[in-house]
């Protein structure tokens, strides 16, 4: 039996609303947005047109008040997040809220807490915890298929393109450790299940759309890791896990990049294994294409988790503790490095 759709507001109608929750929202039938705000009322109107039933509404507090929605997803820059999200909970609502947490580091503490205190579910959109490639990474990992655990290695860069106003505002959107990195640094937890032990940081001294940044650490159990990121370049979005007895890499953006080595794919034995695996994903590649791509799948994959979280109350992706930590740490990655763009 089909359950009820849970019953939603938008606040915040920007590039991500658009193009990454848009076509989830379109493909998750758990899912009822109802009512879209954001401060240009067009961006609104237009989302809503795009979905059954929904509508522009007139303001944050109209869509706070609503008591037929069950939950509000929170889409709009990092430093609004602490208050949008206190006044959610004051009115009993459940938060989908975007990445980063905040780019507030004093309010991490308080929004923990609020959430701890109000018994609603409160999800953040850390997407890659739930893109299927890396899950199946981190199964391998997880299960000891790799070996020991010795080191991950990651690259995520993209070509400049034009951003959002607000994404320029230091005191809205933070550097690309907060924008960026925070995703990675969730993600090596995330792959392992170790916190963060050292971690350490070096960014370039470009302009806020050619921000770079390098990070290099340990995890708790001794897995070394490292990070290029990058707002220009190429799209390349790589991970790759090595373990003492295997490793796996894969591009987040490539559904067959998929690449399994043991100690056994040595010269001519590893391009064979290579061509194999290519192969054998074709079909998979194909099924991927039909759900819009691994990238948009793992937004659908989120608002499912979180549709069960509220009416099964099964764990979400990300719960609000795991995105605290991963804010806290590039937090303190940014502030150690005073004579660069904040």
């Amino acid at each position: 039996m089909r359950r009820v759709p849970l019953r939603i507001g938008v606040i915040g109608a920007g590039y991500a609303a658009e193009h990454l929750h848009l076509p989830a929202f379109r493909r998750v039938p758990d899912i009822q947005v109802v009512s879209i705000f954001d401060v240009d009322r067009r961006r609104a109107e237009l989302l809503a047109s795009r979905l059954p039933g929904a509508r522009a509404q007139s303001s944050v507090d109209a869509i706070i008040a609503d008591r037929s929605l069950e939950a509000v997803a929170i889409l709009t820059p990092p430093a609004t997040h602490g208050a949008l999200l206190a006044e959610a909970l004051k009115e009993r609502k459940h938060v989908f809220m975007e990445k980063p947490l905040t780019s507030v580091p004093d309010e991490v503490d308080g929004m923990v807490e609020t959430t701890r205190a109000s018994g609603c579910v409160v999800a953040i959109g850390h997407n890659l915890r739930c893109h299927r490639l890396v899950r199946r990474a981190r199964d391998l990992a997880q299960s000891g298929r790799l070996g020991d655990l010795m080191a991950i290695r990651t690259v995520w860069t993209s070509p400049v393109r034009p951003r959002p106003s607000w994404m320029q505002e230091p005191g809205l959107a933070g550097s690309v450790l907060l924008e960026i990195a925070v995703h990675h640094v969730d993600l090596f937890q995330y792959l392992t299940g170790n916190a963060i032990r050292t971690v350490h940081s070096t960014m370039n001294n470009g302009s806020r759309d050619s921000e770079g940044a390098s990070l290099s650490g340990m995890l708790a159990g001794g897995t070394l890791f490292t990070s290029l990121l990058a707002r220009q370049g190429v799209y390349e979005h790589n991970i790759h896990v090595a373990g003492s007895t295997a490793a796996v890499e894969f591009s987040c953006q490539r559904a067959n990049s998929w690449r399994l080595t043991t100690q056994r794919h040595l010269g001519l034995r590893a391009q064979v294994a290579e061509a194999s695996q290519y192969l054998s994903q074709l079909p998979m590649l194909a099924a991927t294409l039909r759900s819009g791509g691994d990238w948009l799948e793992s937004y659908q994959t989120q608002w499912r988790a979180f549709a069960a979280a509220v009416r099964e109350g099964t764990p979400g992706a990300c719960t609000i503790e795991e995105a605290a930590a991963a804010v806290r740490i590039c937090s303190r990655m940014a502030a150690a490095r005073p004579g660069d763009p904040e």
